[in-house]
């Protein structure tokens, strides 16, 4: 029997991440499992400028902005009456998502996928992607809500 008691979502506040967290508090609710959301701030920071350039303003006022969105979101989701905790670092992306994954060993991942094209996943890759090769557990991507197909309707013939 699959035993899932802790499930780790990363999310970064879009609608897509928003669907992955409200289908990974209902699979923490069905398992008695317990869920933590983590963020990471990961600012795009220039390589080298002629003059030095002072970036702490800036990366403090994505943190507290950060901590303001997850502090939304978790009490969103203690609403589904789940055990949730939350977290924002600030840091490379994947790199800070494969610390939590070992540092606290979830027996699941939950993450939204954003449904970008061949271009975009070919250039850019795909955080989803990313994550699934480099865990060392299960990796559940749920497909952005309005990317669900319709129901096909039956096509009259012609005679």
């Amino acid at each position: 029997m699959v035993r899932i008691r802790r499930i780790l979502c990363p999310v970064d506040f879009s609608p897509a991440s928003n669907h992955a967290v409200q289908y990974a508090a209902e699979l923490a609710r069905s398992y008695d499992a317990s869920l933590k959301l983590l963020h990471v701030a990961s600012p795009i920071i220039p390589a080298s400028y002629e003059y030095p350039i002072d970036t702490t303003a800036l990366l403090q006022t994505m943190q507290k902005a950060s901590e303001r969105q997850m502090q939304r979101l978790l009490a969103k989701t203690e609403r589904s009456r789940v055990n949730v905790d939350g977290a924002v670092v600030t840091g490379d992306i994947i790199g800070q998502i494969k610390d939590e994954i070992e540092s606290t060993k979830p027996d699941l991942v939950v993450m939204g996928a954003h449904g970008k094209g061949l271009l975009d996943r070919i250039f850019l890759g795909s955080t989803a992607e990313r994550v699934v090769r480099a865990a060392l557990c299960p990796v559940m991507v749920i497909p952005p809500e309005k990317k669900r197909a319709a129901k096909a309707t039956p096509r009259k013939r012609a005679t």
